[in-house]
């Protein structure tokens, strides 16, 4: 999947579980958020790993 389709999967998942009522704020942010800073750490180590680069440079 491309970083577009992650953007895009992502983005639907969180406006379709924000227009629940009531509880549709609270519920996007908890599994959205998440699911989003996993992907987005996998994204950096990936890079990361391909730069051969060490957090320490």
């Amino acid at each position: 999947m491309t970083i577009a389709g992650l953007i895009i999967v992502i983005g639907l998942s969180y406006w379709g579980l924000a227009k629940i009522p009531h509880v549709g704020g609270v519920l996007s942010t908890a599994v959205v958020a998440p699911v989003h800073a996993v992907v987005l750490g996998i994204l950096v180590s990936a890079k990361t790993k391909e730069l051969d680069a060490k957090p320490s440079d």
